[in-house]
């Protein structure tokens, strides 16, 4: 994109979103150059439990080894380059290439070769070990990785946004482990989903009928605790806030006291998006915990796993109860998804008007990055931030 100037914020060239081109170098500056999320520490308890994923479309395997440690390496055999992983996750005693059974085990190194003397004289087993991905981090039982080994460290890249992802990640200061996990696709850009889940401007018009019947439930509040009228809503209107954390964006709430029937300490609604593809969420009303991980499958396609989190060593039936919230709240039929999952499709499809104008970011512009209020655009504008130091300005 050297020479050619795009408009990515706070107004923004619709063509980022429909262009196959720029899809291609988003892969290469943003997804293949920042820190991505692999998997939840919890999901990898045991030696030999295991998770594969791809990122920047590249297959990669995490394992937990006899030595105690998360390991993220290449699914690619170092002989010709088959999976040596074909599940999403489960447990092995060792990883066999089912091509020409060349096996590795639970740290990557090659253990076994079948008639291993054709290699010749000078081969070694400790040469060719599953190739290990450059940086691997583990923060909050998240385990992040980058395929970039300039990368700075995952605090540093975090940067304002680390205290913050903190909140949600553990609860009240303890651990929290994936208690079920389910994935879809929808046809839209990968960008649309990572705005919409920091943007605080389109729950009360999309969401409506939803709200309304929450309203009817809950006694004058919807589920975003505003919006709906009255002098309490108006003073919880007011705990709205949207933050621009350098290439990460982040939105709060406080949910209405009466309405905390699961739990009484934590009041705020969280939501966070750590540039370019982890989304974590917190409802302190049915008390849910979830983290989105967006996954660009082409310019026009996106997949997202989501996954429900709660406190480690929870009873059976609080787990129950949780899961069962988490579904109702923010599963495949949940109460809100299918309307934003709808409409990204319709956004994708009204984005190929190329005479349709920019699309707007500017609610809250001459508030700051931390002045924003309730329906402004700073934690939507954060993403762009994140867009453009890859992609134009490039990371130091």
């Amino acid at each position: 994109m050297t020479g050619i100037t795009y408009r990515a914020g706070p107004v923004v060239d619709r063509s980022l979103y429909t262009d196959r081109e720029v899809y291609r170098i988003e892969q290469a500056r943003i997804f293949e150059r920042a820190w991505l999320f692999v998997a939840h520490e919890s999901e990898l308890k045991n030696p030999g439990d295991f998770r594969t994923t791809d990122l920047a479309d590249q297959p990669v395997l995490a394992i937990r080894g006899d030595d105690g440690k998360v390991h993220v390496v290449y699914n690619s055999c170092r002989h010709r380059g088959p999976l040596v992983e074909l599940d999403a996750a489960g447990n092995r005693k060792s990883f066999r290439c089912i091509y020409h059974n060349w096996e590795y085990g639970r740290d990557g190194r090659l253990i076994n070769v079948p008639r291993c003397e054709g290699q010749g004289p000078d081969f070694r087993l400790e040469d060719y070990p599953l190739a290990p991905l450059p940086k691997v981090e583990i923060l909050h039982g998240l385990v992040f990785a980058s395929l970039n080994a300039n990368a700075p460290s995952l605090r540093d890249y975090l940067g304002q946004a680390a205290s913050y992802l903190e909140q949600i990640a553990l609860y009240e200061g303890k651990p929290q482990e994936v208690y079920g996990t389910f994935e879809y696709v929808y046809e839209g850009n990968w960008k649309l989903i990572c705005e919409n889940t920091v943007d605080d401007y389109h729950p009360q018009y999309l969401h409506a009928p939803t709200y309304q019947e929450s309203a009817r439930r809950l006694g004058g509040l919807g589920i975003s605790g505003a919006f709906m009228g009255g002098k309490s809503a108006a003073e919880l209107e007011a705990t709205r806030c949207s933050l621009d954390l350098g290439f990460h964006g982040f939105i709060s709430w406080r949910a209405q006291d009466r309405n905390l029937t699961y739990q009484s300490e934590r009041k705020e609604h969280l939501h966070i998006g750590v540039f370019p593809s982890l989304l974590l969420l917190y409802d302190p009303i049915r008390d849910v915990t979830g983290i989105r991980v967006v996954k660009p499958e082409a310019v026009d396609r996106t997949r997202v796993i989501t996954s429900c989190l709660g406190p480690v060593g929870a009873s059976e039936e609080r787990r129950r109860g949780i899961a069962e919230r988490f579904n109702h709240n923010w599963g495949p039929t949940g109460r809100v998804g299918p309307d934003d999952i709808t409409c990204f499709e319709y956004i994708q499809k009204g984005l190929k008007a190329k005479g349709g104008g920019d699309v707007l970011m500017t609610r809250g512009l001459d508030r700051g990055p931390l002045g924003g209020r309730a329906g402004d655009e700073q934690s939507v504008r954060a993403v762009w931030n994140g867009w453009r130091h890859f992609m134009v300005d490039g990371p130091s």
